[in-house]
Order: C-alpha cells, then structure tokens, then sequence
C-alpha cells in the first residue's frame, strides 16, 4: 500500500501548504520592506521588480499584500 510521507508521520497534507504560504507571505513583507533600501539598481527597478512579484502573488495573497503596503506607508510617513 502507497502511503506519502505526511500519512507516516501522521501530519494532514494542509499543514504543508499552510508552511508553503507563511513564507511566501514572509517573502512578501520582506520584498516590500526592502525596496527602498540602498542597492545597485535604481528604485524605479526596484519598484518595477517587486510590482511584477505583487501582481503575480495578488490573486492569493491579496489582503495580506494590502495590509504591507498600509503598514509600510504608515511607518515611512512616521519617519
């Protein structure tokens, strides 16, 4: 009898999704965080970069996407 590795340990396959989209979110907040930051490529670049990634992520990650944006803005308009 087939079993997959999640049947033998005894985890439900959804627990490896829920790992797979907390770090996309991670990836996410970390991209929008540092894209201001200093690098070799201009922030027009930059921004482009990280808007092709947000596009791409959107249809899943819609309201977490909006809620680092606000966050984000929120905290530069403090600064």
């Amino acid at each position: 009898i087939y079993r997959s590795k999640h049947m033998e340990s005894g985890q439900p396959h959804k627990r490896r999704k829920t790992s797979d989209a907390n770090e996309t979110e991670d990836h996410l907040e970390s991209l929008i965080c540092k894209v201001g930051e200093k690098s070799a490529c201009s922030l027009e670049s930059n921004l482009e970069g990280l808007a092709g990634v947000l596009e791409a992520d959107l249809p899943n990650y819609k309201s977490k996407i909006l809620r680092l944006l606000c966050t984000v803005s929120v905290f530069y308009l403090i600064l």
